[in-house]
């Protein structure tokens, strides 16, 4: 494995991951936004998103968050409004879209 780090032109940290033996991308992985704040936060394997993955608006407040299976969107994805609040649903299989729903989804 190789870590990986990536910087602005000021030097704040933009990126950060790894890499297999191979050279692709495995593990977690976060960007950062110019303020620091944690943008976007996914899992790797094998090059493919896979695992768990989150996206935040600036302000640090969750955006979206769902799952992959390599490389596609699988199951539920949750999109929150800037202020934190659920504001729909939406269901992939194999990254089609199944259904969409303008409220939380309840199982």
């Amino acid at each position: 494995m190789s870590l990986y780090k990536e910087y602005s032109e000021n030097g704040e940290l933009l990126l950060e991951g790894q890499f297999d033996s191979r050279g692709l991308k495995s593990g977690l992985w976060i960007e950062y936004s110019r303020y620091g704040t944690i943008i976007i936060e996914e899992h790797y394997a094998n090059g493919f998103r896979h695992g768990f993955y989150k996206s935040y608006y600036d302000n640090g407040i969750l955006w979206c968050s769902g799952w992959y299976k390599e490389g596609k969107k699988e199951g539920e994805f949750r999109i929150y409004d800037q202020s934190g609040k659920l504001k729909q649903t939406r269901l992939y299989f194999k990254d089609h879209l199944v259904e969409e729903l303008n409220k939380p989804f309840t199982r």
